[in-house]
């Protein structure tokens, strides 16, 4: 399957981190496109109408209106998008215990990390999940 043509989603409203995870990805030689969403509502929209289905999902928790644990949520409960098993992924600058204890007991979310200090320390986290998700094998590929 050509990858060109399968899209990377990052769901995240801070312009500086949709540069850094840009540039992370171009020095990677990740050869996906990039859909950037600045709220989980687009995001949603564009998920339930898209016959796309997704490498990965990358979504920051912390949103004004819905956040992404309640995105994840209708993700789960959407027929068509759980059926397509795209991996999700929640990153934060922030993590409460109650968030992580959520996302592991009652969604299924592949994992949920700390938005780090360093560039450095972001792309070794994000090479080690594209590193995973390209060799995984799982329902969506």
């Amino acid at each position: 399957m050509d990858t060109l043509t399968i899209p990377i989603i990052f769901i995240e409203d801070d312009q500086d981190d949709k540069e850094i995870m840009t540039e992370i990805v171009n020095d990677l030689q990740i050869d996906h496109p990039l859909l950037f969403f600045d709220s989980t509502e687009q995001a949603m929209d564009f998920l339930a109408g898209s016959p796309e289905k997704p490498f990965i999902i990358f979504c920051d928790t912390n949103f004004p209106r819905k956040n992404g644990l309640a995105l994840k949520k209708a993700i789960d409960q959407h027929p068509v998008l759980k059926g397509k098993s795209i991996p999700f992924i929640l990153y934060s600058s922030i993590a409460r215990q109650a968030d992580i204890d959520l996302v592991y007991k009652e969604l299924t979310v592949q994992g949920f990390f700390l938005k780090p200090i360093t560039y450095n320390e972001t792309r070794t986290i994000m090479k080690t999940i594209f590193d995973y998700w390209i060799v995984c094998k799982h329902p969506s590929k």
